[in-house]
């Protein structure tokens, strides 16, 4: 019982000591610190395809209010990041290359979803282009879509903000498609 007491308190000092403190928040060594980096990548492109190719993978949680096409939207591609950490509000803004000077597409949207360090998704917001009066439910729940109403972004455009501050979070980003073709660039996100 003293070795595992023991190994237990030098487990705790030897991550306290590994920690940083930044702008009053402790923060772990393995979380990337996003003032340290300038770019993510958040999704990885799939090339234009019929829908129909990626109708066997939907979320039981998504469907679509819409009169022309899918009610249920298809699964694309979903990546969810390593835990993050925002040391103060910063533009977080979406595109296409590492480097923030490349445009990006997507046919039809994807999905960015907030969580917090255990998972529970805490945001939701919808980029890309849905036809005049369709919407993205969640649960029921009408998903908040990030202007422009496009397919097609030029490089920042797009701010994906506000983002937690002094919280570690995750990202879970998901391209989905409901009708006749589907396909996405790779998206990265640029911090500023």
């Amino acid at each position: 019982m003293k070795k595992l007491l023991l190994a237990a308190i030098l487990t705790l000092t030897a991550s306290a000591v590994s920690a940083e403190y930044l702008n009053g928040q402790w923060v772990d060594p393995s979380w990337v610190k996003l003032h340290e980096v300038k770019s993510v990548k958040i999704v990885s492109a799939v090339a234009r395809q019929k829908t129909a190719a990626f109708r066997s993978n939907q979320r039981a949680d998504l469907s679509m209010q819409t009169g022309k096409w899918d009610k249920k939207p298809s699964t694309m591609g979903e990546e969810t990041t390593d835990i993050l950490f925002l040391d103060k509000p910063r533009k977080v803004r979406l595109a296409g290359d590492e480097e923030g000077k490349k445009g990006w597409k997507v046919d039809n949207f994807i999905l960015v979803e907030i969580m917090d360090e255990t998972g529970a998704v805490t945001n939701r917001k919808v980029i890309g282009r849905l036809d005049s009066g369709d919407s993205l439910l969640q649960s029921g729940k009408r998903v908040s879509q990030l202007q422009p109403n496009s397919m097609v972004f030029t490089p920042k455009k797009v701010d994906i903000g506000p983002l937690p501050v002094k919280k570690p979070f995750k990202l879970k980003v998901t391209a989905l498609d409901y009708g006749d073709f589907g396909e996405v660039s790779d998206v990265y996100m640029i911090i500023e």
